[in-house]
């Protein structure tokens, strides 16, 4: 069993929006980690995928699975039209994929260990994939934190999609022996007004008024508040938007 609790059809929809979706960014991952000798890189749940556009343009050969064909298709069409041409990606589920052949430098997800009760298995898989030395980078929302009650609230059926690992469950996800961590892991990111909250689906259940009125205080209420909390190094546990943990393989 696969055990994921997001479909095909979530992920048809999320990725007919025409556009690739935000990444992490290579520049963030570098302050982390040493990038210098990564030189291809896989990222499973590749989709839309903003990071590996970035890997692209930097000269890396790119990679990845997905079983949405919609969002492989949304990437190749971005990476073609800049030209780039050193990719490879497959539709399918990584439960059907031997990611020993990979001997990559990096696999990474983002967004995608909390659509499965069974991410263990997952960063199992992606494990043989890694060359010696190979780094793994998992990030997931924060699904404990403070936004996620608005999701929940707002929008069921998308959270519903959702699996709300704790940062000790994300520890427990990565916990081999041929791992060994190199950032965190750990709550990650200032507090984000835009992250988990379901402004669409909120608009559709309010007044033009009521609406306004709470997009304005978690803009300049709720946000400058949380961050002043963040700045005193607490709360981190409910106003940080991610959990990140970077790895490498140790053998």
């Amino acid at each position: 069993m696969n055990y994921e609790v997001s479909k095909k059809e979530y992920w048809t929809d999320y990725h007919t929006k025409g556009h690739l979706y935000p990444s992490f960014g290579w520049d963030n991952l570098a302050k982390l980690v040493d990038l210098s000798d990564v030189n291809n890189v896989f990222e499973i749940g590749c989709g839309s995928s903003g990071f590996l556009m970035e890997c692209a343009k930097r000269g890396k050969f790119v990679g990845g699975i997905d079983y949405s064909i919609e969002g492989i298709h949304q990437l190749e069409s971005a990476l073609d039209y800049e030209g780039i041409d050193n990719y490879l990606f497959q539709n399918d589920s990584i439960f059907n994929y031997s990611c020993e052949r990979l001997e990559v430098d990096m696999i990474c997800s983002f967004g995608f260990l909390e659509h499965f009760t069974n991410s263990k298995d997952i960063i199992e898989r992606a494990i043989k994939g890694l060359k010696p030395g190979g780094i793994l980078v998992s990030t997931i929302p924060n699904l404990m934190g403070v936004n996620a009650k608005l999701f929940a609230e707002y929008d069921p059926a998308g959270w519903h999609q959702h699996v709300p690992y704790s940062l000790e469950q994300f520890r427990q996800m990565h916990d081999f022996e041929e791992l060994e961590p190199i950032y965190g892991p750990r709550y990650f990111g200032q507090y984000d007004e835009f992250m988990l909250i379901p402004w669409q689906k909120i608009k559709a259940q309010k007044t033009s008024l009521k609406f306004k009125l709470m997009k304005y205080h978690y803009s300049f209420i709720v946000k400058p508040m949380y961050r002043g909390i963040q700045k005193l190094g607490i709360g981190n546990a409910e106003l940080c938007p991610q959990i990140v943990g970077i790895y490498r393989r140790v053998r």
